[in-house]
Order: structure tokens, then sequence, then C-alpha cells
């Protein structure tokens, strides 16, 4: 027996081929009573999209490549809910890889994004350079998420780094604490979110007159944390604030397991606020980075940009709010 085709449906539901294809493609041209009526001749049928017939038809697909660094941080895992959330408003499916940190492993995976004929690429938190970049968006259109815009004809949205490290060293300050070390990961300075968020926390503790020492910490900060208590630890009430929560709950563990009182001996500030920092045993201090926005805002940016591929990029700056916990 044949699978049902498009003709299959439309003599079903009395329509045009065509606007049966306008209607199983998530077109908004077509009515909302004509298109329930579409689809539930579709579902009588058994049909179902030939995407990849689609794809040669309309030069791109649905698909919308999502690149991430890793799988590890949980924040990750936010943004591509709301990634995936607000694809679905707008017909596309966003399909997931990681690049790992490598150059060379993002420009694959973004090719072969380019291969399946993707209707774009979210890069979130990219390692590629500028240059790099531009590449990328001559291919298909690019949003990147948590960098700033680094090149025309790339899209940005990103959390206001300034305004992040003010809150946080604003409010440690307030607390009491008079020294405040960053742990940041290491040998990842050509990485744009790191180095920005490096430069922010410095120029946030300048304008207190005061200076930042940064740490820096591979798989395990804790480490870090644990060689700082025994060889130099400060002469004064001091906090850490970490490029990331999991970095920040390496260091509670650290703090814990030498019997310091973290939020009363030493404060603890982590940043994206994921649900782990909310749990009881960590009550962690970070910055809100709003993830549903900030999916929100890349597709939004994505879709304009198909719609003018010659425009402009465009930067989208989403405001940060600090959850104060105990660990502070």
């Amino acid at each position: 027996m044949n699978d049902p085709t498009q003709s299959d449906v439309a003599r079903r539901a009395g329509v045009s081929r065509g606007l049966v294809s306008l209607a199983l493609s998530g077109s908004t041209r077509v009515a909302p009573q004509t298109r329930r009526r579409i689809v539930a001749a579709a579902e009588e049928l058994g049909y179902t999209r030939n995407l990849g017939a689609a794809s040669l038809a309309s030069a791109r697909s649905p698909i919308v490549g999502v690149v991430l660094p890793n799988l590890r941080n949980p924040f990750f895992e936010a943004v591509v809910e709301a990634i995936q959330e607000a694809a679905r408003g707008h017909a596309l499916l966003p399909l997931v890889a990681t690049a790992s940190n490598d150059d060379a492993l993002e420009r694959s995976v973004v090719g072969r994004f380019q291969e399946l004929r993707a209707a774009g690429a979210v890069l979130v938190s990219p390692f590629a350079p500028a240059a790099t970049l531009s590449a990328y968006a001559e291919l298909l259109p690019v949003v990147t998420v948590g960098s700033e815009a680094l090149s025309p004809g790339v899209d940005a949205v990103h959390v206001d780094e300034a305004a992040a490290a003010e809150l946080l060293v604003d409010h440690l300050l307030a607390r009491g604490y008079r020294e405040i070390i960053h742990l940041s990961p290491r040998g990842q300075e050509a990485d744009p979110s790191v180095s920005v968020r490096r430069r922010e926390q410095v120029r946030a503790m300048a304008a207190h007159g005061l200076s930042t020492r940064i740490l820096e910490a591979e798989d395990d900060a804790g480490e870090v944390v644990r060689r700082l208590l025994a060889e130099d630890p400060p002469d004064v009430p001091w906090a850490i604030t970490a490029h990331n929560d999991l970095m920040a709950m390496d260091a509670v563990a650290a703090l814990r397991a030498a019997g310091v009182a973290v939020g009363r001996d030493v404060g603890v500030c982590g940043f994206d606020d994921t649900y782990l920092a909310g749990r009881a045993e960590f009550s962690l201090t970070s910055v809100d980075q709003h993830p549903a926005l900030l999916g929100e805002a890349a597709l939004d940016l994505l879709v304009a940009r198909q719609a003018d591929p010659t425009r402009p990029g465009q930067e989208c700056v989403i405001a940060p709010r600090l959850s104060v916990r105990s660990s502070t």
C-alpha cells in the first residue's frame, strides 16, 4: 500500500494541494478553521510530511541548529528548553549538538547544519572568534546566546554582564565582605563569555577602589579553593564569585569540608541561577540570566534574519537579577 500524499489529503479536506502544503508547514496564511480541517484529514489518512522533500522545495528545512559547549551545565538545558518552546511558535524544530569548546568541532557542526539546510543556527556561548562567526553567517542565519555581538551579520542576545557584576559586588560589599576572589575556567581566555565576565568583575571592584584576585580552575574548582585555604587565605572577610553555578558548588563543597561556614565565614556567589542553586544543600546566591527570555529573543532574531538576511546585526541585552540565598 502506498503512503498517503498531500494530494490525498487535499481531496479528503476539499482544498488544493498547495493549501495543504502551506497548512502543514505552519504558514500563517491559512485560516485556522481550514488548517484544522487539513490537519484532521492528514491524521485520518496517516499522512506524515516528507521533511527532505520539503527542504528541497523551500531551500530551507524547519530545523534550527543549537550548538552548546557541553551538556554538563544545567544552564544550557534551561536555554535549550526555552529555545524549543519559542521554536514551536515558528513551526521550527531545534536539533542540538555540542562543540566541547573546540573551534574546529564547532565549525564542523555548523557546516553539517548548513548541509541539512537548517533554517539557522543558535550558538550558545560560542568559542569561535569574530571572523569565524562572520563566516558562519555567510552559510545560514546565526544568533549567539551568551556572547556580545562580535561581527556584522551576526545577531546576539546576552545578559548585561556589567550590570550582573555590579549586582554581585554591591551585594557582597553590603554584606561586609572586603576581598572578592573570582573563580574562572582555566585555559579559556579566548572564550568571549569568560573574558567578558572577568573584565566586568574587575571593573565593578575597581569602581569601589578594590582589586580582584582571579583564580583559574579546570574540572574541579574545589581543588583551587582547598589550595587557597591551605596556602594564602585572605586576612579580611572574603567571598568568592564563580563563573557559573557548577564552579560555585565546587567551592561550597570544599569550604564546608574544611569546616568553613559558607555564608558566615566566607560568601559564595554563582552565575546562571540554575535549579541546583536553589536546592537546600547549596542555597546559592546566583545571577539569573533569564534563560526563557534568552531563548525567546534568540528565535525572534533568527526569524527576523531569515526575513531580511542583509540587515545589520542586532544585539538584545537582558537585565540580570540577583537571587539571594544563604551562601551570602
